[in-house]
This record gives C-alpha cells, sequence and structure tokens, in this order.
C-alpha cells in the first residue's frame, strides 16, 4: 500500500537523493553524464529546502516501510506563456516503483490541493524525457514549447496544461 502525504523538512534529504538518482537512471539519454555525475546532494538540499520554507508545497508517497518512492512539488506558476496560477515543479517516482500508479497517486493530491486556486495547472517537461507521456494521460494538453536553461546547456522544454 502507499500513503501519500504533504511533505515536510525531514522528507528533504531523502528528496533529494530521489531525485538525482532518477535523474540519472531517466535522463541519460539526453543529459551529458558529466553534468549528471556532478548533481551535488548539498545544492539540491539547499535549495528544497529554501522551496520548502516558502510557498511550495511537497506530497510525499510512502510505501508500507515509510520509505519515499516519489514526490512532487507545486506552486506560483513561473511559465509566461501561460495563463495559470499554479505550476507543477517536480514529478519524481522512483525508478524500481514507477508503473504502479504511484504517480497518478502523487498527482490527484496535487489537483485536489489546487482545486480551489485556479481551473488549471501548468508543467514544463523536457522535450525527451520518457516519461513525458504521463502527462498526456492524467488530462494535461501541451501547449508550447520553451528553453530550459542548465547553466552549462540548454534543452528544449515542453509547456502542458491541465483544467482542474
Amino acid at each position: 500500500m502507499v500513503n501519500v502525504r504533504i511533505g515536510n523538512s525531514d522528507d528533504i534529504l531523502n528528496i533529494c537523493e530521489l531525485l538525482i538518482e532518477t535523474w540519472k537512471k531517466s535522463y541519460s539519454s539526453f543529459i551529458p553524464l558529466d553534468y549528471l555525475n556532478n548533481l551535488n546532494l548539498e545544492k539540491q538540499i539547499s535549495r528544497h529546502t529554501k522551496y520548502m520554507d516558502g510557498t511550495t508545497q511537497y506530497f510525499i508517497a510512502e510505501n508500507d516501510e515509510s520509505k519515499l518512492i516519489g514526490f512532487a512539488s507545486y506552486g506560483k506558476n513561473r511559465i509566461e506563456k501561460v495563463n495559470c496560477k499554479k505550476e507543477l515543479y517536480t514529478m519524481y517516482v522512483s525508478n524500481n516503483f514507477q508503473g504502479n500508479g504511484i504517480g497518478k497517486l502523487i498527482m490527484n493530491s496535487v489537483l485536489s490541493d489546487t482545486k480551489d486556486d485556479d481551473s488549471s495547472i501548468s508543467v514544463s517537461v523536457f522535450e525527451k524525457n520518457p516519461y513525458k507521456e504521463f502527462y498526456l494521460k492524467n488530462g494535461f494538453s501541451k501547449v508550447d514549447n520553451e528553453i530550459v536553461d542548465l547553466g552549462e546547456f540548454k534543452l528544449v522544454g515542453e509547456i502542458y496544461v491541465r483544467s482542474i
């Protein structure tokens, strides 16, 4: 059984470890290995601590042993090309648990939490993300493209929007 709950500061280390693990396993076909191998845990911890202390909301999926197996975060929309109040910032499920409906459970928690705030939510997904179909299967529609600047290089991102 999977439990989805609101995230808190005690989850930050596990969130960051899962994020780095997922990036390395899922994005190695289109993100340079040097970049992936240099993802810094301390930098991620600092980043997510700042977000969690701000207005970003986190949802955590745990297995029966209370081990974090997935998470999502959302907050104020930063994508200028769409007229939404909320944006899904992150959505990751451990590679070992994908394909079991965990992402959908987390997504439903986010959508339920945002339903009173707006009529739609946005997300930016790497064009070459092997899991971007997840968003289409869960009611999102592609509306535009954008350039995602990762500092050392840029990638094409696809912007999706879903009515709530």
